[in-house]
């Protein structure tokens, strides 16, 4: 085992920052052991965290927000230079905390993110019109891995959250249901409401495979962009509204006024339509049912309910987006430019003030917070240095037995600095007089490493981090291999006395035993045998016989793996026997 220094650097902070040391370190390891958590001494009662250079608080503002929500994901929506100059190019590096604690992180999913352009959606815990709520939002972190929490940004009650942004077939639902879609013929657009969106015409559709929801709850929100077609269906929960549908939401364009939107359960028995939509802009549309009462909103205001309707069915395991599943309605009534952008669906019924406030926040994000100045850590602050990320990264699998891990240390201030490795196989280095030795590795084992690095110069402030990885699954040991025997399998014409032979090939090289077997009793046979012929020498055969042979390889190595096979041979033809012959008599006959 050895260990590598390498200076090479990625700091990307606006301050004068020179990376000292780069430590790279190669490492053969072999089992599990005591996990040590990060440890970090330096005081951050006014900062978050010392490894992330800069912020800006964002104010909510209670004006755009209606009653008191909980786990409420807010659109960050927002084009910032200081972003562009300071964020990594991914902004893997966002972090948003709790104003009120400093110190709870706040789970969010970056939708976009491109040089200082951020559309991101954050879980606010607690949202209200009547106390401000604020947030920071950290940044300037040039090694960390990404901060997202995808699945934790949307609360359990979501079933499916679409951002329709991508650019493939294949449409990511955000929620941990995983109801993704397969989009058949629609086409991506950056001309959506948030980010991307789907466009549609003729008939496209989007398909959400073996989707299920609650018989006695259900919302719909998404926003819509449409053409003048006649009849759009948004979302549909089986085929065809009139006779084969568990819900379904849909436009009724050209139709008597405060007709334009229906929602409807149950083959459409039972319906709700409201409401006209403008053509050739987006607009917000939502259908909440619960426990046998129906709402519609529009643009997050409430224009139509109804009561009386039994429990919505799960007859048909498949959704459809713009379009039923088939596509047929989009034959019947072809659209020609129709789009859809942020559709969710929720197992529960939210309530008016989530449905106005979504609406607020998505229609006018920057209106829906104030952002404040840049702040950069305390300059007086000695920070401890900074890890990187790892190679093979942390928590990897099917790592080699030997192997070169290393990873990145950087001081901010350009501090040298003391560092050591340990890894739980007995292995370890340090900055100084490092001890090198190599150790063979399992196969199919969890290792932890632990890197410590202290600044002297910072008090003595230290960062401690442990990272684990997997080696690779064990190579299958196959059985000995048997080739072409010699006479070949079946032949026929053979001697009474000749050599069988066969050869016989371990694939890992292992030694293995072996064993001949004649019909007619002969055999022979090898302990710790390499790869080669084997043969078994025959005699006192019978003229046309049929033999068989026997083979037998065992490899103890391969736990006992073995391969056994049978050949047959014909032994040739007695000469014939022929009666005396007579030769010439003397005297000559005649």
């Amino acid at each position: 085992m050895s260990f590598i220094k390498n200076t090479k650097s990625k700091m990307y902070a606006k301050r004068q920052v020179t990376t000292k040391i780069l430590v790279t370190y190669l490492i053969s390891i072999l089992l599990i052991g005591t996990i040590v958590p990060p440890i970090n001494t330096t005081s951050v009662d006014t900062w978050w965290n010392p490894q992330w250079n800069y912020r800006k608080l964002l104010t909510m503002n209670t004006t755009r927000i209606s009653g008191t929500l909980l786990n409420f994901p807010v659109l960050i929506q927002l084009t910032d230079s200081d972003l562009a100059a300071h964020a990594q190019p991914t902004g893997d590096d966002l972090v948003f905390v709790l104003y009120n604690d400093n110190v709870t992180t706040l789970a969010h999913e970056i939708e976009y993110y491109n040089i200082g352009i951020l559309y991101a959606w954050v879980n606010i815990p607690y949202l209200s019109n009547t106390t401000t709520t604020k947030i920071w939002m950290y940044y300037g972190n040039p090694t960390c891995p990404s901060q997202e929490n995808i699945t934790g940004t949307w609360d359990g009650n979501y079933l499916m959250v679409q951002h329709l942004n991508e650019t493939e077939s294949i449409l990511y639902d955000s929620t941990s249901y995983h109801n993704d879609g397969l989009s058949i013929g629609t086409t991506p657009t950056q001309n959506g409401k948030i980010d991307g969106s789907r466009q549609y015409n003729c008939n496209d559709t989007i398909v959400i495979n073996n989707i299920t929801h609650s018989p006695s709850a259900l919302t719909v929100e998404t926003w819509v962009y449409r053409d003048n077609t006649s009849f759009i269906y948004v979302a549909c929960k089986g085929i065809y509204s009139q006779t084969s549908t568990d819900w379904i939401l849909y436009l009724r364009n050209n139709q008597p006024a405060d007709q334009g939107i229906d929602f409807s359960i149950r083959n459409h028995s039972y319906y709700i339509r409201k409401g006209d939509t403008p053509v050739g802009s987006w607009f917000h549309l939502t259908a909440v049912y619960n426990n046998g009462c129906a709402s519609l909103y529009l643009n997050g205001t409430k224009i139509g309910f109804s009561t009386g309707w039994p429990s919505i069915p799960n007859n048909y395991p498949h959704l459809g987006l713009g379009n039923d599943y088939l596509g047929n309605e989009g034959t019947t009534y072809p659209m020609t430019d129709v789009r859809l952008d942020e559709f969710r669906l929720s197992k529960i019924a939210r309530n008016r003030s989530w449905i106005k406030t979504s609406y607020n926040n998505q229609k006018d994000p920057s209106g829906f917070y104030s952002i404040g100045s840049q702040q950069q850590a305390p300059p007086g602050e000695n920070h401890p240095p900074l890890f990187g990320i790892p190679a093979p990264v942390n928590g990897s699998a099917n790592v080699p037995l030997n192997l070169s891990w290393n990873i990145p240390i950087n001081d901010l201030e350009g501090d040298v600095f003391d560092w050591s490795i340990a890894c739980n196989n007995g292995q370890g280095n340090s900055g100084e007089n490092a001890s090198n030795g190599t150790k063979a590795l399992g196969y199919a084992t969890m290792y932890t490493v632990w890197v410590n690095a202290t600044d002297p110069e910072g008090s003595g402030s230290f960062t401690r981090q442990w990272y684990i990885f997997m080696t690779e699954e064990a190579p299958p040991n196959t059985p000995p291999v048997f080739g072409t025997p010699s006479p070949a399998n079946g032949s026929s014409g053979n001697p009474i006395s000749f050599s069988w032979g066969i050869p016989i090939h371990d694939s890992e090289g292992d030694d293995f035993s072996w064993s001949i077997q004649c019909s007619n009793g002969q055999e022979s046979s090898g302990i710790n045998a390499s790869n080669g012929t084997k043969s078994l020498a025959l005699s006192g055969l019978t003229y046309a016989t049929m033999y068989t042979v026997w083979v037998n390889a065992t490899d103890p190595e391969g736990s006992g793996s073995f391969t056994r096979q049978w050949y047959i041979f014909m032994t040739e033809e007695a000469p014939p026997n022929t009666p005396p012959v007579f030769g010439t008599p003397s005297p000559a006959n005649g």
